[in-house]
């Protein structure tokens, strides 16, 4: 998905895209969260956050870990991305999450390794800018809870989670850092976890007992109870 000012631009990429010899953007799926203030991705993506499994294997890089990450949570899903039709076409396209509109570029600006056709497209500035000021407003939240955990050890951390005695061995989806995650992108938060509850739902009355998720770039899997994660969904929400 490659998002350009101008129908020409548009038609231009869009006619190298459908040249692709290896077309990469429905499988694409599993991005980090980027503080979506769009509602309808929040329709068809698990928008979840997780203990980032590496984070006690870097007691030594005190400046650089990451607690957390908030990432897509695709269950069953090995080649295409939900949000794809029958037909292979985004059914959320004008409301397409950030990742996919400045895809192929990734947060950083640099062009995802996936793809074939690199520099010739590549995601609008304005895109990346906001990603940018997502990233800082994240950045300060993990520094925080960095401190936390620094200063007054696991317990704060709990208190701060609700997450019982040690926050790192809880494969909880919805928590008080995530609904911090959603005020910093500035998103309807009660309502994307509505959507995210109809979502849920939705597998568990389609006979989906438990949903399996993974983190990109690791060998985390994770798998939780429907009913668990539709609890702790609820719970989230009825403290908004």
């Amino acid at each position: 998905m490659f998002y350009q000012t101008g129908m020409k631009m548009q038609e231009d990429i869009l006619s190298q895209c459908q040249l692709c010899p290896d077309p990469c953007c429905s499988a694409v799926k599993r991005m980090p969260y980027m503080g979506e203030q769009d509602l309808e991705p929040f329709r068809y993506l698990f928008i979840g956050s997780l203990v980032d499994p590496a984070f006690e294997d870097r007691e030594n890089d005190f400046p650089f870990k990451r607690p957390f990450v908030t990432e897509w949570l695709v269950p069953y899903e090995e080649k295409t991305c939900p949000a794809y039709n029958e037909h292979g076409l985004c059914v959320i396209y004008e409301h397409r999450p950030y990742s996919c509109r400045i895809f192929p570029r990734i947060h950083d600006g640099q062009v995802h390794p996936f793809c074939h056709l690199g520099e010739r497209v590549c995601g609008e500035e304005a895109h990346l800018r906001y990603g940018r000021a997502f990233l800082g407003g994240l950045a300060r939240l993990d520094a925080h809870i960095l401190n936390l955990l620094h200063k007054q050890g696991k317990e704060a951390l709990a208190r701060f989670l609700d997450a019982g005695k040690d926050p790192f061995r809880v494969p909880f989806l919805y928590s008080p850092y995530l609904i911090k995650v959603l005020d910093i992108a500035k998103v309807q938060t009660k309502k994307a976890l509505l959507l995210q509850r109809t979502l849920l739902e939705g597998y568990y009355q389609r006979g989906l007992k438990k949903l399996t998720f993974s983190l990109s770039d690791t060998n985390f899997v994770v798998t939780g109870k429907v009913k668990g994660l539709l609890a702790n969904l609820d719970e989230v929400i009825s403290r908004l």
